[in-house]
């Protein structure tokens, strides 16, 4: 090289913010998979109890949001026991739980624009889609 020593380039402010708020948005896809990934391993043992611990651990994860959600129906997260539940309903309370969380996490995640903006870029740099598909976003 000539006695040229190589010099990395130095990231841009932006750059490291672009970099923090994927490296947030994978933390946060990472949650979603495991709190979802718990739920239907629940589910799959079959086991009551089992169930509903999931279930509440997940409620007190997410309650606030599901209330908060449903404030205009004026529904509230509540349940009593594990013996005023048949197994039936708690599995499918756990199956809408993930339907929750995947809605809940992706609306949140979505609605930022900087997210769009970055989605956008590394998109474009694909060369996979026009100038028009990617408006769409």
């Amino acid at each position: 090289m000539n006695g040229q020593q190589f010099q990395a380039p130095i990231p841009s402010t932006k750059s490291i913010e672009d970099a923090k708020l994927i490296s947030g948005a994978l933390d946060t896809l990472n949650k979603v998979s495991i709190n979802c990934k718990k739920a239907n391993d629940a589910i799959m043992s079959g086991n009551k109890t089992r169930m509903w611990n999931v279930l509440q651990e997940l409620i007190n994860e997410y309650g606030d949001a599901i209330n908060q959600n449903h404030r205009n129906t004026g529904k509230q997260v509540v349940f009593a026991n594990i013996n005023s539940h048949t197994i039936d309903q708690i599995k499918n309370q756990l199956i809408w739980m993930q339907r929750f969380i995947y809605q809940y996490e992706t609306n949140k995640f979505a609605a930022d624009e900087t997210v769009k903006h970055i989605i956008k870029s590394f998109l474009k740099n694909t060369g996979l889609f026009s100038d028009a598909e990617l408006m769409i976003i």
